[in-house]
């Protein structure tokens, strides 16, 4: 490997202290290190929401979708733009305001305050629940790390790994919350601009169009996304648009942002920049792949047509550069989930449960000590683990969604919910959700275990009321 791509990596090493060193504010209480003390800038909440989500998916993912299957794959963009932009539109405002006003610094606290559990049942379920996907969730980011630092630098698999996970828990261990919020928007800046950058680039070089639409109506990728509506097309159209969508609604490391926004009223102009970067990131995203198709021929391995193309297109320096946005992507994702992980186990679980009289140092100190904890654990099952990253990111997706997300809509927009439902919810779209998914059904396991949850939660909840 070139030197200029050890220069680009130091060079993007020492950016990232610099960030650090710049924000590094000293975390008095535990809901400073945990949620900022709900004084996060909505444009900072807007972008690192987004970065903490697309991991190195947008890199290593969506465009191999393209260059494999075609536009049809366009509708996962569609879909995951419609139903973040719901998110915000929906959940967002009111989310935050609920959680203030019941002092709730996690999720889970709040669905125990909101519903009035006061043997903590739903708080307690919800973080072990949690505690499993999320690990997983964790293990997942950092076998990307592992793969990047083998992949462009030639570094053992292990090392790679291991590097990767001392980086994130130094800046976390001292930032907390307020440190990676403004790490992850500065990395989800970077990822947004070399993103856009690559097919440009790609195009320039081709020069004509007229090469680009012969080859492309050749393979048919253009034909795929519209043409040929039968009843298999629409079922497979629905799974990609709505079976990763509805997702959005449960994930915590997404949730914590908009917990975290400073002033409501600033969560409309979150949602706009929070759109147009998920339209710019996820279409260029998909325009590589279909770039890739033209420019790049008999390809080895096509999870790593982007890193050809780049190679293609720049010099060295440069290369390094640019590809350095994949660990941002990936850096993004872990270090947010590695926080709300943390702080799952130092409120809901050590506070709730181990320690109800707890000081404030108390706390604090499990949280940072758990962040250093689940790096080790996430860490040993990333060196372990042999299943397709796609497949564990899916799995953990649903698990999450399935579970929170219509527990968080219910919680937010219907008046009748009680414990017992919601209880009811977690459980049945949770376990639903996931065992549906190793199944080879045409619907997807994400509306399966969504749907059926927000019925148990709205069944249950009605039926108590009368029982009990």
């Amino acid at each position: 490997m070139s030197l200029y791509f050890y220069f680009a990596l130091m060079c993007y090493i020492i950016i990232l202290s610099i960030i650090c060193v710049i924000y590094y504010q000293k975390q008095i209480q535990n809901k400073d290190f945990v949620l900022g003390n709900r004084k996060l800038n909505y444009y900072i909440a807007a972008i690192s929401a987004n970065a903490s989500d697309m991991s190195i998916w947008i890199f290593m993912g969506l465009p191999v979708n393209i260059y494999k299957g075609g536009l049809i794959n366009f509708w996962i963009v569609i879909g995951l733009v419609v139903f973040m932009f719901l998110n915000w539109h929906f959940i967002a405002l009111k989310l935050r305001n609920d959680t203030a006003k019941y002092d709730a610094i996690t999720l889970f606290s709040y669905f125990e305050y909101k519903l009035d559990d006061k043997h903590g049942m739903i708080r307690i379920i919800s973080a072990f629940w949690s505690l499993f996907f999320l690990l997983i969730y964790i293990a997942v980011g950092i076998i990307g790390i592992g793969y990047f630092f083998k992949l462009m630098f030639n570094i053992n698999y292990n090392v790679g790994c291991s590097l990767g996970v001392v980086v994130i828990v130094i800046y976390s261990y001292i930032g907390g919350f307020n440190l990676i919020s403004i790490i992850d928007f500065y990395q989800g800046m970077f990822l947004c601009v070399v993103v856009c950058l690559v097919p440009i680039l790609g195009l320039i070089k081709i020069g004509n169009i007229h090469v680009i639409n012969n080859i492309l109506f050749n393979v048919n990728v253009f034909y795929s996304f519209m043409s040929n509506l039968n009843n298999d097309m629409i079922i497979k159209i629905f799974n990609l648009s709505i079976g990763w969508g509805l997702g959005y609604f449960g994930q915590p490391h997404i949730l914590n942002k908009f917990m975290a926004i400073k002033n409501d009223h600033d969560i409309k102009k979150a949602k706009i920049i929070s759109t147009v970067w998920q339209i710019l990131t996820l279409s260029f995203s998909a325009l590589v792949g279909v770039v890739a198709i033209v420019i790049l021929e008999n390809v080895d391995n096509v999870q790593l047509i982007f890193v050809y193309m780049v190679n293609e297109l720049v010099s060295p320096f440069f290369a390094g550069i640019i590809l350095c946005a994949i660990l941002s992507a990936t850096l993004s994702t872990v270090d947010s989930q590695i926080l709300v992980l943390s702080s799952i186990i130092s409120e809901d679980i050590y506070k709730n449960i181990i320690n109800h009289n707890a000081s404030h140092k108390q706390v604090l100190q499990v949280s940072k000590y758990s962040v250093i904890l689940i790096a080790i654990i996430s860490l040993l099952i990333a060196l372990y683990t042999r299943t397709s990253i796609f497949e564990l990111v899916h799995y953990c997706w649903i698990g999450l969604g399935c579970a929170f997300g219509p527990l968080i809509i219910m919680c937010l927009y219907y008046k009748h919910i009680n414990k017992y439902g919601a209880l009811s919810g977690i459980l049945v779209g949770g376990i639903l959700g996931s065992i549906w998914l190793y199944f080879e059904f045409s619907i997807s396991a994400s509306f399966l275990g969504f749907g059926f949850g927000l019925l148990s939660i709205f069944f249950v909840s009605k039926l108590s009321y009368k029982f009990i």
